[in-house]
């Protein structure tokens, strides 16, 4: 970990950690997305992976605006595009694909993004981990938890 301190033209000291305290290891199912095996995964996979060095790079608007735009592109892969953002976060979850819970996180994610991108908002340290946090909940059932279920569902011994 490297650490930089400056002091500002008031006479105050910050430091800044790299990588960012933020920061945090690929999940797996990102590996298998950015794979090539199917186009549509492998192009949310690498603007994921963007989300990840951007907030690496302590880039936390970039960030946010990118994972705005990752669970956008998700939604439209799966449900295709079904209008305003509340058309599809309804279509995302009557499709199965999100619990309620999940899509009022995903709203709160979503408006980070917009206040970002619309309004120059740069989120917290602990808002973006947040929003990540989102991210990784939705992506993980989609993209990797289905083909790893299913493997260990074919190691587990049949009932009697």
């Amino acid at each position: 970990m490297g650490i930089q301190s400056r002091y500002l033209s008031d006479g105050t000291a910050t430091t800044e950690y790299y990588p960012s305290p933020v920061s945090r290891q690929q999940p797996i199912w990102l590996q298998y997305m950015r794979l090539g095996l199917d186009v549509d995964e492998e192009k949310i996979g690498d603007l994921i992976f963007e989300v990840y060095r951007a907030v690496d790079a302590k880039q936390y608007r970039l960030a946010a605006m990118g994972i705005r735009a990752a669970l956008e592109q998700i939604m439209i892969m799966k449900i295709g595009d079904t209008g305003t953002f509340n058309q599809k976060l309804e279509a995302f979850q009557k499709a199965g694909l999100i619990s309620s819970i999940q899509r009022d996180a995903m709203r709160a994610t979503l408006d980070v993004g917009d206040a970002a991108i619309h309004r120059g908002y740069i989120p917290k340290e602990g808002e973006l981990k947040i929003a990540l946090d989102v991210l990784d909940g939705v992506c993980a059932p989609i993209f990797g938890h289905v083909d790893e279920a299913k493997r260990m569902a074919q190691s587990v011994p049949p009932r009697k």
